[in-house]
């Protein structure tokens, strides 16, 4: 049986520009420190939701300076952004619909955390999953134990990997997709950055405000 929680937090991983409106970033995507992987959080959130593994999803990140200089200061939230491609992905299940819970006022990892322990705080829960891309978790994992230092969780957090939730459930379908982003050069840069980023906590050196504002290039 799959396990049940209160709640699932899905992490941004910013957000592209197309045709149809604003959507999440794609392995095609990536910025100043490598590939992103926005979608995979999305897909990975509708397979939970079809295992009915939680009948609440929060969205959590609102909008970054940097967001902010590539798109114009009226560009939604990536909360807004990640949720409505997610009620898109499930409209028409004949399952109840989740309740949606926006986090929108965080800017980057850190700030994710502190806001999503408010609102576990306030809402009781008892055991929640936070997933993000397989390049993200080990970072958040860290930062988690660093954040409920400070800021006590009263739930226990399980942290999820997008890409793994969607080859448990889907296997093969997205297998080559993963494999190929994560060799490519960007997906290299970005395992780089995150090995830094990890290096840096434990150093002692993380920066937990929004930093190294430079123009990214999605796309």
């Amino acid at each position: 049986m799959a396990r049940q929680y209160d709640a699932v937090i899905v992490l941004g991983m910013n957000i592209r520009k197309t045709k149809a409106g604003y959507r999440p970033t794609t392995y095609q995507d990536h910025d100043g420190y490598g590939m992103l992987a926005g979608e995979m959080n999305v897909i990975a959130a509708t397979l939970l939701y079809t295992q009915k593994q939680t009948g609440t999803f929060v969205f959590s990140t609102g909008t970054s300076e940097k967001t902010k200089a590539m798109f114009g200061p009226d560009v939604p939230s990536e909360a807004r952004v990640y949720s409505q491609d997610f009620l898109r992905r499930i409209s028409g299940s004949a399952q109840p619909m989740p309740q949606i819970i926006l986090e929108d006022r965080s800017a980057n990892t850190y700030s994710n955390l502190t806001e999503c322990i408010a609102i576990i705080n306030e809402h009781r829960w008892r055991h929640v999953a936070i997933m993000s891309a397989r390049y993200h978790i080990p970072r958040v994992t860290m930062l988690w134990q660093l954040v409920t230092g400070k800021y006590p969780c009263q739930a226990a957090a399980d942290f999820l990997v997008a890409e793994d939730v969607i080859q448990q459930h889907i296997p093969h379908i997205y297998d080559e997709l993963i494999d190929i982003a994560y060799r490519s050069p960007q997906g290299v840069k970005r395992l780089a950055s995150e090995a830094h980023g990890l290096q840096d906590m434990k150093d002692g050196r993380y920066v937990a405000t929004e930093f190294q504002f430079v123009q990214p290039s999605i796309g």
